[in-house]
């Protein structure tokens, strides 16, 4: 099967927050209200930083959200029920996915609430 998944991935709303400048994506999820949010987090300096973000779509670049509405636009219970994603290891589930240009995203957690132990998220070719 062939991709049209550009290699690396190239994501506008992410893109500025490069991973060779230490910048981590650590949660991107599509909120309750409909918008993308996402958390980054960067170690590299004296003191980390984080930030969160929501967009519109991932077109575009997202604006600063507060910690309450971040929070707050998390399913608290998602299930994803696509048989073509590939199963997750025990304690992990996905958090929500979306069809974008072709291409399902789907989002994984280690855990259900606020006290993530890893998360990520996985894109395939449909």
């Amino acid at each position: 099967m062939e991709s049209n998944i550009p290699f690396p991935l190239e994501i506008p709303a992410l893109q500025i927050f490069p991973p060779e400048k230490g910048w981590n994506i650590n949660t991107l999820r599509i909120g309750t209200d409909g918008f993308w949010y996402y958390r980054v987090i960067n170690k590299s300096g004296e003191e980390p930083e984080m930030r969160m973000l929501r967009a519109v779509d991932l077109s575009r670049d997202g604006v600063d959200t507060s910690l309450e509405d971040f929070q707050n636009s998390a399913p608290h219970k998602t299930e994803v029920n696509n048989p073509r994603l590939p199963p997750l290891p025990a304690g992990y589930v996905y958090t929500g996915e979306a069809v974008i240009g072709g291409n399902i995203f789907a989002c994984w957690e280690e855990q259900e609430d606020y006290s993530i132990g890893a998360a990520g998220f996985m894109v395939m070719a449909r």
